[in-house]
């Protein structure tokens, strides 16, 4: 059996496929108000987290563990907006006098929003890992909630993981053990980012507000951990394989 208390660093890098929805959007100072009629394209997040982790074993199948840490990153998305359709949705008609000053601007055009956002905050996770071995060969279910905390609101929401894993533990003798695994995981993140954007001529201002979700939420999952002693350990893992999503995530922990 393990040794029941650990502390340990995480560092995580993660890119993936995103899906927008819900877009609100306010022009030129006017009121942020739903728009239903927009398009997205290339949407994307990348980041970068460091944690302290302290966990427990608190029966032979069961760890618990909490996480605080940093995380930073980008948010790149396109938004393809109809003029027309912008006009009609504010209630805005081009007939009349005097000409309405957003005909010109809007009219028969239509604008795509090259946004990027960059993002940076803190996390705090809280989390169990459920775990079985039989001769060698072992069981590993990691569960994980993390909120993150990010300055200025600019970007807020929960994460949730479950990493199934089956695996082998190979002993190196006085190289301690090594333990080899395959997996998938299950990873489903709920960001909702704030923000603005101007046209390159300074005429129009769109203050935006919009969810964000990644893409796919299952990947397989390679990794190993090396036990070099009872109280030292470094493991490496690999997300991706299938769908949008790719992230290194390498731990080095001690236990006592």
């Amino acid at each position: 059996l393990p040794l029941p208390y650990g502390i340990g660093l995480t560092y995580a890098n993660v890119d993936q496929g995103q899906i927008l929805t819900d877009l609100e959007v306010g022009i030129n100072g006017r009121e942020i108000i739903p728009f239903e009629f927009v398009e997205f394209d290339n949407a994307i997040s990348m980041s970068e987290s460091a944690s302290l982790k302290a966990d427990a074993w608190v029966f032979p199948f069961m760890n618990v563990f909490a996480m605080i840490g940093r995380l930073r990153g980008d948010a790149m998305m396109d938004i393809l907006l109809d003029g027309n359709g912008m006009l009609e949705h504010i209630g805005e008609t081009c007939t009349g006098f005097p000409p309405n000053p957003l005909c010109p601007l809007l009219q028969d055009k239509n604008f795509v929003l090259p946004i990027k956002t960059s993002f940076e905050g803190t996390t705090y996770g809280l989390g169990a890992t459920l775990a079985a071995g039989w001769k060698g060969w072992f069981v590993a279910i990691p569960l994980n909630a993390t909120y993150a905390d990010m300055q200025g609101s600019k970007t807020d929401g929960f994460s949730y993981t479950a990493t199934p894993r089956v695996g082998k533990t190979l002993n190196l003798g006085r190289n301690g053990n090594l333990s080899l695994f395959a997996g998938g995981n299950y990873l489903n993140s709920d960001l909702t980012i704030d923000g603005v954007f101007e046209t390159p001529d300074g005429l129009l201002h769109f203050d935006y507000i919009i969810d964000q979700q990644n893409k796919d939420y299952w990947n397989a999952v390679l990794g190993f951990n090396w036990d070099v002693n009872r109280r030292l350990s470094w493991s490496v893992e690999y997300n991706g394989f299938t769908g949008s999503r790719d992230a290194w995530i390498s731990s080095i922990n001690w236990r006592f």
